[in-house]
């Protein structure tokens, strides 16, 4: 959350030049990642973009944390800017932006409503609890962590990428009766994307019902074409 929402505060604490006008170049660079993630969500799907992005923007958190440890570093600090709006970039183009078509999905239409309530409130309670720790870690006459405060967001997401590896279904592409069916079904996860669901065999049956034979098709171009030329 730092880096989404403290990206001035932090960089001033730092001792960047000029920390506003970085900090505006970092949030176009989460939009532009924001931008991205329109063109990947239906083409790679909620699930790998989820669980690899978490995965990624938890690695680079904890590479965030070792560039901040030498102090008085300019090549450090520059480096450290740098993965910041990389990060930004990453989540935008992963969690940022999927993580709401997932909490859409996911519920049931019963409890879909109540769901997503219960995961705006969670999330709000969690962003305001981090937004008064935050500056007392960053700053220098509390926490004075700085840029090593990234090993306190590493330890947090570390346990959820594991989560979602082994706990987040493949929706890309499925009906909400779909979903609902694999759910009942108890299907595993991760093989969620394989699964043929009711309504995809009954689909099949009925293309198949509707075929043609080659040899019956032959006889009706014959005839067609004795029709017309009579």
């Amino acid at each position: 959350m730092f880096v989404a929402a403290y990206l001035p505060y932090f960089f001033t604490v730092a001792g960047v030049n000029n920390p506003m006008g970085i900090a505006q170049g970092a949030y176009a660079i989460q939009l532009v990642g924001n931008m991205v993630s329109w063109f990947l969500v239906d083409r790679l799907g909620r699930r790998p973009l989820i669980v690899w992005g978490m995965a990624a923007t938890t690695v680079l958190l904890f590479v965030i944390g070792c560039v901040a440890i030498p102090a008085n570093n300019q090549q450090a600090l520059s480096a450290m800017v740098a993965l910041m709006a990389f990060w930004g970039f990453l989540y935008q183009a992963t969690l940022g932006a999927v993580s709401f078509a997932v909490g859409g999905e996911t519920p049931t239409a019963r409890l879909r409503q109540k769901t997503y309530s219960i995961n705006i409130m969670s999330s709000t309670a969690a962003g305001t609890l981090v937004s008064q720790l935050l500056p007392y870690l960053i700053n220098p006459t509390d926490g004075n962590l700085g840029g090593k405060v990234a090993f306190v967001f590493f330890g947090l997401s570390m346990p959820l990428a594991i989560y979602f590896f082994f706990c987040l279904p493949e929706m890309k592409g499925r009906t909400y009766l779909e979903l609902e069916e694999m759910f009942q079904q108890e299907i595993p996860a991760r093989k969620f994307k394989e699964y043929v669901s009711t309504a995809q065999l009954a689909e099949s049956e009925a293309r198949k019902a509707v075929v043609v034979p080659r040899d019956q098709r032959n006889r009706n171009e014959i005839w067609a074409a004795l029709t017309t030329s009579q």
